[in-house]
């Protein structure tokens, strides 16, 4: 165990969990009466709110159903409704559908005082959250709406914080520079929000915003800020769950600056803290970070199994379809990737939209392009053209694979478009360089130069030349296995 943890796990969060467990214990013991209920039911709350301040999520949701059951029977409505925002916190933070928060914050609806308008402000914030994961859009307008009014009239700077999140739950693109600006502006605006506010966990959440925004943007130094301020959060407040979010942001950035052996390292740490917080949800995030760093080090023979697991264990899940077929192209086995596919093209490549829609689009344009299937580049390159002001970003802060215009400039020379090509490969190499992503410029620069030595000119031939002599340069320092491999032929 690191230092680090071991401080985590002698600090006041950990201590106020073995408070409150003693405390239950002891009151479990009482003379059965309404006074063993009621210390049994305030123990069992501190027990779930002390859990959920050290980050141990999984183990908070648990306590809080626990809580919300005994305040029934005990007819206790101030602590039903804690047990339903503590329970809805925490089921949220640990990335878990939220079908039983609305069914527990709606039956907390139903328990308030009508006058009481502060709470009734928290659980509308709360309600519109929920329902948008939910996808039930209307009911999650709806509360959002009338949230958002009771907020400002109330002076309600949590609740305005919650509904101010909403619309970066469902990722949408930037289509210009005002839009990218007025994106940085809101994210400003949630940063105050939560700075104005004592909570931790909307500080944290602010932060892994700006982690996520700035990183889509290309900013570079923003996004390092917010990473920074990331680890200082967690480690002054000593909280797990924020620690989890800063190792793997970290492990994210290391990535894009091409340090692969400290970025395994960082990703292990961060499975290791979130192992901790919220169980195997983890597995996602460290399987992806995973998966680029040994694809960059042409070692996917080491985690095809898992990925054919994920497949197994959720044949109507298409989250993985596009990885698993990425995987069956690099290794060769070319029928098998255009099973998967033709599986994807089905239903149109229709995919959630959610973090992960870009970098599963990422990955099927590089299946049609290596299996020269130009129907369903066609379809691709529609569906990217959306984000080509953009970086390719996975989930809050998972993995980064740079400018979308290199995947838009190689979908459009497989369709046959150099010109248009051309113009994406210039604009990725310039966000790429600007942005620090020395792995995802090398491979800009390694295909730009394949569609130049297919233009074939003289001065196409020599830029295409200087393009692969500096992608190589890079692949070398920064052991890109794969580059180099595809880089051989063209330069010996």
């Amino acid at each position: 165990m690191k230092a680090g943890e071991r401080a985590l796990r002698r600090s006041a969060n950990y201590e106020a969990v073995d408070h409150f467990q003693n405390a239950l214990a002891i009151a479990e013991r009482l003379p059965e009466g309404p006074a063993r209920q009621e210390e049994v039911l305030e123990a069992t709350l501190k027990l779930a709110e002390a859990l959920s301040a050290a980050g141990r999520l999984s183990d908070s949701v648990a306590q809080y159903k626990l809580t919300a059951q005994l305040a029934r029977e005990a007819g206790d409505t101030k602590a039903f409704i804690r047990s339903a925002l503590g329970f809805d916190a925490a089921q949220f933070l640990s990335a878990k559908p939220l079908a039983e928060s609305v069914q527990l914050l709606t039956e907390a609806m139903g328990k308030i005082d009508p006058n009481d308008q502060r709470l009734r402000c928290q659980l509308l914030s709360r309600l519109a959250r929920a329902y948008s994961y939910i996808g039930d859009s209307k009911n999650s307008a709806k509360c959002n709406k009338e949230g958002v009014n009771l907020a400002r009239r109330l002076g309600d700077k949590t609740s305005l914080f919650e509904l101010s999140v909403l619309p970066f739950l469902t990722p949408t693109p930037v289509k210009s520079v005002a839009e990218a600006n007025d994106r940085t502006a809101r994210i400003d605006e949630l940063k105050r929000l939560s700075a104005g506010i004592n909570d931790d966990d909307a500080r944290g959440r602010a932060l892994a915003l700006d982690v996520y925004v700035s990183t889509e943007l290309g900013n570079r130094a923003r996004a390092d800020r917010a990473v920074d301020g990331l680890e200082e959060l967690g480690t002054l407040r000593q909280r797990l769950n924020i620690l989890w979010l800063a190792r793997h942001a970290q492990a994210m950035m290391a990535i894009l600056d091409g340090r692969f052996t400290t970025a395994e390292a960082l990703a292990g740490e961060a499975r290791s803290l979130g192992r901790q917080t919220h169980g195997a949800e983890v597995e996602g995030v460290y399987g992806m970070q995973m998966f680029t760093i040994r694809r960059e080090q042409n070692r996917l023979t080491e985690i095809a199994p898992v990925m054919k697991h994920f497949i197994e264990e959720n044949p109507d899940e298409t989250t993985w379809l596009p990885g698993f077929a990425l995987v069956a192209a690099d290794l060769g086995y070319r029928d098998a990737a255009q099973r998967r596919l033709s599986e994807l093209a089905r239903i149109g490549f229709a995919m959630p939209l959610d973090a992960k829609r870009s970098a599963s689009l990422s990955f099927i344009s590089e299946v049609a392009v290596s299996l020269g299937d130009t129907e369903a580049a066609q379809t691709i390159y529609d569906l990217m053209l959306v984000y080509k002001e953009m970086t390719i970003t996975a989930g809050v802060a998972t993995v980064c694979f740079g400018a979308a215009s290199r995947y838009l400039g190689m979908l459009s020379a497989a369709l046959g478009d150099f010109e248009k090509a051309a113009e994406h490969f210039e604009h990725a190499l310039e966000m790429n360089a600007a942005s620090g992503s020395r792995p995802w410029l090398a491979h800009a620069q390694a295909e730009y130069s394949n569609l130049l030595l297919k233009i074939g000119s003289r001065k196409a031939i020599a830029r295409a030349m200087s393009l692969s002599e500096q992608a190589w340069a890079t692949a070398a320092e920064l052991d890109m296995v794969r580059l180099k491999k595809r880089l051989q032929p063209t330069l010996h």
